[in-house]
């Protein structure tokens, strides 16, 4: 298999790019190679152009989202950044429940991976309310849909890095534990949904489907500049006015 070639890098990078908004630099050109390596192979290809001319002319749902399984890092683990979560459920909350105390709060994860993140938004908020179920709504969503299977089954193996930061007491309280898994119990799980979505096309990101709180630290580091700017502008005309 030959390297491939700068042509070849600025090709699939820039097609990428205006697909999904999925940015990589040339110091990452070997990454971005390696990653499309394994779908070349998949399709039997002899080289990157052959691939580039695949994706342009003759691609298919399917292949384009093995393409998005690739390029994304779904590397996250519950509890990540707590301070945040705590800000939220001590601070934040109280004052937006000040003014309307029974308002559904509407929670946007934006590129929640394989839904640690969701879920830990839920734990930390479920006993914030009487009927969190009736109170608390979360969405998750994802480019990727082999993370989306994940997050959806609430279903993670013990050896995996997703626990390292998890409170044992929540571990005990919030999950059941079986030989080589932890469940999510279904009390949590009915709080979080998930939807299959690229953030870079317009409708996925409605300015008539308001929020209050917004996470989307996890997407941006794959974003360029211009994309990342245009993204904040759709997330700020997304919340609402106290959000």
């Amino acid at each position: 298999m030959e390297l491939m070639t700068d042509e070849e890098f600025r090709l699939l990078r820039d097609f990428i790019t205006q697909k999904c908004g999925i940015f990589y630099n040339e110091k990452q050109k070997y990454i971005f190679q390696q990653k499309l390596l394994k779908r070349l192979e998949k399709n039997a290809l002899k080289n990157f152009k052959e691939y580039y001319y695949l994706l342009k002319y003759n691609s298919t749902k399917e292949e384009i989202q093995q393409l998005y399984n690739v390029l994304t890092v779904n590397e996250t683990y519950f509890f990540r950044e707590k301070e945040h979560l705590l800000a939220i459920k001590d601070y934040i909350l109280p004052e937006m429940l000040k003014t309307r105390p029974n308002r559904v709060i509407k929670i946007l994860s934006a590129g929640c991976s394989t839904g640690e993140e969701p879920y830990s938004i839920a734990m930390t908020l479920n006993e914030s309310f009487t009927n969190p179920e009736q109170s608390l709504s979360i969405l998750g969503l994802d480019i990727s849909q082999k993370a989306l299977d994940t997050a959806q089954s609430g279903n993670y193996r013990k050896i995996s890095l997703a626990f390292r930061a998890m409170d044992p007491l929540y571990l005990q309280k919030y999950f059941i534990s079986s030989e080589d898994s932890y469940k999510l119990k279904e009390n949590i799980k009915s709080l979080v949904k998930f939807k299959l979505a690229n953030l870079f096309e317009f409708s996925t990101l409605s300015p008539y489907d308001k929020y209050d709180l917004i996470f989307c630290r996890n997407v941006m580091i794959y974003f360029s500049k211009d994309f990342k700017r245009s993204l904040v502008e759709s997330f700020y005309n997304c919340l609402n006015p106290d959000g």
